[in-house]
């Protein structure tokens, strides 16, 4: 887990893991998971944007101003 102020776009969180990463075409915002719906809940309400990032493992990057 990483969390970092950026200069220009505000905080940037990203979570990765050395696992499977995602299946093709998984979209974090369309999953039926319930961990994601929370996420995407606390995203929206601050503005933010969620974006899963494709390569080795799982990674998935969140930026809110």
């Amino acid at each position: 887990i990483q969390i970092r102020k950026e200069q220009d776009s505000g905080v940037r969180i990203l979570v990765s893991d050395n696992g499977p990463g995602f299946p093709e075409g998984f979209s974090p915002t369309e999953g039926e998971s319930l961990g994601f719906k929370i996420i995407q809940i606390l995203v929206r309400k601050r503005n933010g944007t969620l974006r899963c990032i494709p390569g080795p493992g799982g990674a998935v990057e969140i930026l809110i101003p």
